[in-house]
């Protein structure tokens, strides 16, 4: 797991100085992933060091690798629209149409709004971070290795989708449709209303989110394919009761205008390649569990 996060970094740390000359902030972005690198690689050496019990520092480390990606995420904000001029959104949109065969999803599905639906998906929509959570299952059963498999998978997922944020920058449909040179195009023309949550959380997922960049792929989908195939990893009882809600998810990035459908596409089969490269990972480099823990997985 921690070679993926410091290699994120380290990747990212690059490219930002090398394309600081473009960035209205300069060397900003470039010193964030650099603290967030050193703070990471301190926080490794203290707890390999530390005489905390296993379990606990499996913890810790858990918890400084799902403080890192967001913070990273904010850092990026800064940066991918500055180093790749290119705009995804019109052939996003194209392809959409190629699949639809001819209609726009994004248009389509805003006719079918409805404000208890707004209401209920935006809140499943805002629970994307805390969706990860759920595979503290492994640790507090004391499967640690597949605790690990699963921390390195979650490493993986966001590198790679940093990658293709970078790769093929584009905005939200919601973002595009108040902008002249999408608005037609795009088709937009009713706003997302919920009941008492949704403005809040969505001026909140707006305002927070430095980088507006981030629909291909989508991390959402990612996300929640990840931990459905986790939790039926762990049982295919969890598995079940995980799914409505990561297919609530998934569906609800199109339907509240925040992702193009081809997003989901890739984003799924990041979800996949993810869950198979962090198992792959932890076989190949196999964590060391003490002694007295061998009859733990």
């Amino acid at each position: 797991m921690d070679f993926a996060v410091m290699g994120c970094m380290v990747f990212f740390l690059v490219l930002s100085a090398a394309f600081s000359g473009r960035i209205p902030s300069g060397t900003e972005p470039a010193i964030r992933f650099a603290t967030i690198l050193v703070c990471y690689m301190a926080a490794v050496r203290i707890l390999d060091r530390s005489p905390s019990p296993f379990g606990l520092r499996m913890f810790i480390r858990a918890v400084f690798l799902y403080v890192a990606f967001p913070f990273a995420f904010m850092a990026l904000g800064h940066v991918i629209e500055f180093i790749n001029p290119f705009r995804a959104e019109a052939a996003l949109m194209e392809i959409d149409r190629l699949m639809f065969f001819g209609a726009n999803p994004n248009a389509v599905l805003q006719d079918f709004l409805n404000p208890f639906v707004v209401e209920g998906l935006q809140i499943v929509y805002a629970l994307y971070y805390p969706l990860f959570m759920l595979g503290f299952i492994f640790l507090f059963r004391r499967r640690y290795s597949e605790f690990m498999a699963y921390l390195t998978g979650i490493a993986c997922l966001f590198w790679l989708q940093f990658i293709g944020y970078t790769l093929v920058p584009a905005r939200s449909p919601y973002i595009i449709a108040d902008l002249p040179e999408y608005a037609a195009r795009i088709g937009l023309h009713t706003r997302v209303e919920g009941l008492w949550l949704t403005d809040l959380i969505r001026h909140s997922i707006h305002s927070v989110e430095g980088l507006k960049f981030d629909c291909f792929p989508s991390g959402h989908t990612a996300g929640a394919i990840y931990v459905t195939l986790s939790m039926f990893a762990f049982s295919r009882r969890w598995g079940i009761a995980v799914a409505p809600w990561c297919a609530a998810l998934v569906f609800s990035t199109v339907y509240l205008q925040y992702h193009y459908v081809i997003d989901l596409f890739a984003g799924a089969a990041l979800g996949v390649g993810a869950f198979y490269l962090g198992r792959a990972l932890t076989r190949r480099y196999p964590l060391h569990i003490p002694a007295d823990l061998g009859g733990a997985r």
